[in-house]
């Protein structure tokens, strides 16, 4: 019974609620001894809320035992030897008056400790074609990689998921004549040492405007997500991929009209200064930069 059970916390290394520490010990103690033989020091005590008790001392006094014990940190899994590498094309951008404008601008952002890593890449793809020379279209790749080392606690099964998702949107302003564009497949992938690659890719909702005249605001967004499992010490590669290009159509001789300006935007403001519109925030669908962009999380955990 809870009540028949007294108990103390001489020692208090990791700065644990000590009334509360005794309150659930008192509670779970009747059924740890449940069928207890003479044989207590080699009864099993479970960690819980991240701690476990390890016996310093037991004394058997009458019909009583009194046990002193250390709540310790239970080692836990956990994420090792972080390293995340930003491999998308380099930003590049041509900023004209009176010719062709172009723009391709990222940023990577990453967060680590030793359960989660959470990545975050932001870009915005521009164009726009000045005048009836010949259309301008540019792209370029969106790309990442993140590898660690998963380090289990002895004897525990590890779980990692890996979840990514992307949203954005296809922006298009009216200039003359017509503007496409496109965005691919977001490829996510892992392997577990050298071994083979496997994929957990997604389409975004809307991959490609088509050619378009007029003013015109198409969001995208997808997801996708997957788990691995294991028991021992392993080193895991994720690697994430897309391709987005903008695509500014000029090719209109008489009478002569620039292409409509082409952005895509997934968390980035342009920087053209050269009246480009259509890559700017909140700009048009009146958009949220904190909200759009690509994320990636990786999360490890003990699942037995």
């Amino acid at each position: 019974m809870a009540g028949t059970v007294a108990v103390r916390v001489l020692d208090n290394k990791v700065g644990a609620n000590e009334t509360g520490v005794e309150a659930l010990f008192a509670g779970l103690f009747p059924n740890f001894v449940s069928g207890l033989s003479d044989s207590f020091a080699a009864f099993p005590l479970p960690a819980f809320l991240g701690l476990q008790l390890n016996v310093v001392e037991m004394a058997r006094q009458g019909n009583s035992f009194v046990l002193y014990a250390d709540l310790d940190l239970a080692p836990q899994t956990r994420l090792e030897n972080v390293v995340v590498s930003d491999t998308s094309t380099a930003d590049y951008s041509k900023d004209a008056t009176l010719f062709d404008s172009w723009e391709w601008r990222h940023r990577l952002r990453k967060q680590v400790s030793s359960s989660n890593v959470a990545v975050q890449l932001k870009g915005m793809m521009g164009a726009d074609a000045c005048c009836t020379v010949d259309d301008e279209k540019d792209s370029a790749t969106a790309s990442g990689r993140v590898n660690f080392d998963v380090v289990p606690a002895e004897g525990e099964t590890w779980r990692i998921d890996l979840n990514h998702m992307i949203q954005g949107a296809h922006t298009h302003n009216d200039e003359g004549y017509r503007a496409r564009t496109r965005i691919s497949t977001v490829t996510g992938r892992y392997r577990i040492g050298s071994g083979a690659w496997v994929n957990f890719n997604f389409n975004p909702s809307q991959m490609d405007t088509g050619e378009r005249s007029g003013n015109y605001h198409g969001p995208f967004s997808g997801s996708a997500a997957t788990s691995i499992t294991g028991t021992t010490a392993q080193n895991v590669t994720v690697e994430f991929s897309f391709w987005v290009e903008a695509h500014s159509i000029n090719s209109v001789w008489f009478p002569a009209k620039d292409g409509s300006e082409a952005a895509l935007r997934f968390g980035v403001n342009d920087s053209l200064t050269n009246n480009f519109t259509a890559g700017d925030y909140p700009g048009m669908g009146n958009r949220d930069v904190a909200a759009d962009g690509y994320r990636l999380n990786i999360a490890v955990s003990n699942v037995g």
